[in-house]
């Protein structure tokens, strides 16, 4: 089953401790004393969260460890179905439920992803098609700065614009300033209804600037 399929059912469109098999990234590991718990990505960002007790690994796990459990790993898991609702929320979501360590399978490194390349006013035009999509695009210039993790780039030839979100960690080679042109990789999604590229931590996502502005970001 797809990662997205999980994350977008709810608890009446699929049956508690249905047992799934699924493939992604390892990010967010948590150590929770009594568990480990871990998202499991797909390319387009969208994660279920794996949730391992403790008494499994300890009983099934080589040495009573989760050695093959970190971050960027790729890996295929199996499990059972758990809808989770946290305390005092009307917000549920599906967990998966290893029944062993042995159903945590490592890949090693994810495989190389496609990032096709595309104008702003492409994505833009159409931008709820273009949802999710690993993006490239080129020659952006950066014309606001709010955070060292938040811009907003404008593409001269076309007149579009768009915010840019880095997550901590993301790869940006090179000072982004005020007038930077920048290359970027990454996710053309959404956040509060404002279309954004995002720039994922430990994935092929980037932003390469190309040629210097003028302020140097301190925030």
């Amino acid at each position: 089953m797809e990662i997205s399929e999980i994350r977008d059912s709810t608890n009446t469109e699929l049956a508690e401790y249905t047992m799934v098999e699924t493939t992604g990234t390892i990010t967010n590991v948590r150590d929770l004393g009594f568990a480990v718990s871990f998202h499991l990505e797909d390319p387009t960002g969208a994660y279920v969260v794996v949730f391992v007790r403790d008494s499994i690994i300890e009983l099934t796990a080589p040495d009573g460890k989760l050695d093959n459990v970190y971050e960027g790993l790729y890996a295929t898991v199996r499990g059972a179905l758990v809808w989770y609702t946290p305390r005092g929320s009307s917000y549920g979501y599906w967990e998966i439920i290893p029944t062993s360590a042995d159903s945590i399978v490592a890949h090693g490194a994810p495989p190389q992803l496609e990032y096709p390349e595309y104008t702003l006013s492409q994505l833009l035009f159409n931008p709820e098609d273009n949802e999710g999509l690993l993006v490239k695009v080129s020659g952006l210039r950066i014309y606001e700065i709010e955070s060292a993790h938040l811009f907003k780039a404008a593409e001269d030839s076309t007149g579009g614009n768009i915010t840019i979100y880095v997550e901590y960690g993301g790869n940006i080679t090179g000072n982004v300033t005020l007038d930077s042109i920048i290359d970027i990789q990454g996710v053309f999604t959404r956040y509060n209804d404002i279309w954004e590229i995002k720039v994922r931590a430990s994935t092929s996502d980037y932003i390469l600037v190309t040629a210097e502005g003028q302020e140097e970001v301190t925030a």
